[in-house]
């Protein structure tokens, strides 16, 4: 079936009209489009479902948006709950109740590629219809949300345009959706024309799986910083500016590298990332709270003398057997002071902006950080803000620095998307109430990341330090936990 139709026409003829299909299960419409934009549709029918191929095209002189596309009406027959794939925390389907609107992931700040993949899935206590758009990116720029309308005549699939992509005068654009039906029980197969567009697209070559326990430890953070006597706001359990790694703090019996190493061994711990290590920026901190500039992007190479002089003791660690790596603060971003790169011994930036890999002072600012890093001994770097930088450099970015550091592993945080778990671990945050509004307990695998990256890892953030037995389920679960006890538990004992 083929329209080639103005969309003024197509407007009107869908609103009277709209497309019907018939598969052997499954029954959709293609609902009318808002836009001023030409449209050419055309489905093929597949065994359970259809493959819808938009495009779109701007024959008028000024930009015009694309539309959010809409697929209905899905006949599902929920009782007490619908199920719907979250796909920003939980990459699995949970319960939800059938209310008129559903953001899939609770919140519509969490769109793809903040979000894992660019699909919907919901399923009642039988069936389960899964629709996904086949994008890529770093190509398309086109950011997806996802919501499910429930309406008299059933439910409707929302992909909506949240970066508001358009198209320019003459400009088209293609784009394919896939629409399939499944048993509930086996929701995933219901994705498998995605997977084979996924795979077809991307190069997978993610870090090696490590299913254990990680120790990550903030030394310092963004409330304290400003503080007399504490400018970069150092934890005041560990206080490294003035003790460093081996200086004995009065308050404790051991020094920062001691009780690291025995609380390491105590719980069988063999991978340890830490957090902010050369403190936070902390100008106007009191009046705007260092929200704009809280992590430093120099993370490696304006330490304070206490700590630059003892950081290479850390390599102690390797002798237990325990590796351990650096957060890199905002790793998508460089600071600026008077329209120039903040140099080695400049602190606290009138602004960062995205990180340019292409520009020569942006590189090098880079390159210096995260090589000081790998000297200093770091086996895993995390890739704070990653999403800050451009979508074109971004899959690039990270095939750079996995090859200059081939016994890296990088973990990506804050993007939580698809295509760039192919190169990296993954950092969840299910106790974040940006990324997880509920805030519910991670209780089930992460199958959508299992089915389209089955060898890549996710690394879970538990706050604090989490009952033994939730942390023997994550595990259980094929998530790598992360825990955050309190430093005075560490270096009190």
């Amino acid at each position: 079936m083929i329209k080639t139709i103005s969309t003024t026409l197509l407007i009107k003829i869908l609103l009277l009209f709209p497309a019907l299909l018939f598969s052997k299960t499954l029954n959709i419409e293609i609902l009318p489009l808002s836009t001023k934009l030409s449209a050419l549709y055309k489905i093929d029918k597949k065994e359970n479902g259809y493959d819808i191929t938009y495009l779109f095209k701007n024959n008028l002189r000024s930009p015009q948006k694309i539309p959010d596309i809409k697929i209905g009406y899905i006949n599902l027959s929920p009782k007490k709950y619908i199920y719907v794939l979250n796909t920003a925390n939980f990459l699995n389907l949970t319960k939800r109740k059938p209310k008129p609107k559903i953001l899939i992931n609770e919140s519509k700040e969490l769109y793809y590629p903040i979000s894992y993949s660019p699909v919907i899935v919901a399923a009642d206590d039988k069936k389960a219809v899964a629709a996904a758009v086949l994008t890529n990116f770093p190509k398309d720029r086109w950011a997806l949300g996802g919501e499910i309308h429930k309406t008299k005549k059933g439910y409707i699939f929302v992909f909506t345009n949240e970066n508001k992509k358009i198209l320019k005068p003459n400009e088209e654009f293609k784009t394919v959706i896939s629409v399939r039906e499944a048993n509930k029980k086996d929701w995933l197969s219901a994705l498998k024309p995605y997977k084979e567009y996924f795979n077809s697209t991307f190069t997978k070559n993610p870090p090696k799986k490590d299913l254990q326990t990680i120790l990550g430890i903030d030394l310092s953070y963004i409330g304290a910083a400003g503080e007399i006597g504490n400018e970069r706001g150092y934890n005041s359990h560990t206080r490294l500016d003035l003790y460093g790694l081996n200086g004995k703090n009065p308050k404790y019996h051991k020094t920062f590298l001691k009780g690291l190493i025995d609380y390491c061994l105590k719980n069988k711990i063999k991978r340890v990332m830490l957090w902010a290590i050369s403190g936070e920026y902390f100008k106007n901190c009191k009046r705007k709270h260092c929200f704009d500039t809280n992590y430093p992007p120099q993370f490696m190479s304006n330490l304070p003398p206490k700590i630059k002089k003892s950081i290479d003791l850390l390599k102690t660690l390797n002798k237990y057997g325990i590796s351990y790596g650096f957060w890199w603060g905002r790793s998508g971003e460089v600071p600026i002071k008077n329209a120039k790169i903040l140099q080695p011994n400049q602190w606290n930036p009138q602004k960062v902006i995205p990180l340019n890999p292409l520009e020569k002072n942006h590189l090098k600012f880079a390159l210096r950080e995260i090589d000081l890093a790998v000297k200093r001994g770091a086996k895993e770097i995390g890739l704070d803000a990653y999403a800050r930088i451009s979508p074109s450099f971004q899959i690039k970015w990270l095939k750079f620095l996995k090859e200059r550091y081939p016994n890296v592993k990088f973990w990506v945080e804050g993007v939580m998307s698809d295509y760039l778990h192919t190169q990296a671990s993954l950092f969840l945050q299910p106790k974040n109430g940006f990324f997880n509004p509920s805030l519910s307990p991670v209780t089930s695998p992460p199958l959508l990341a299992s089915y389209l990256n089955p060898d890549s890892e996710i690394i879970l953030y538990l706050k604090y330090e989490p009952d033994k037995k939730y942390i023997q389920k994550t595990l259980q679960l094929g998530f790598s936990p992360l825990i955050t006890p309190y430093e005075s538990n560490i270096f009190r004992q």
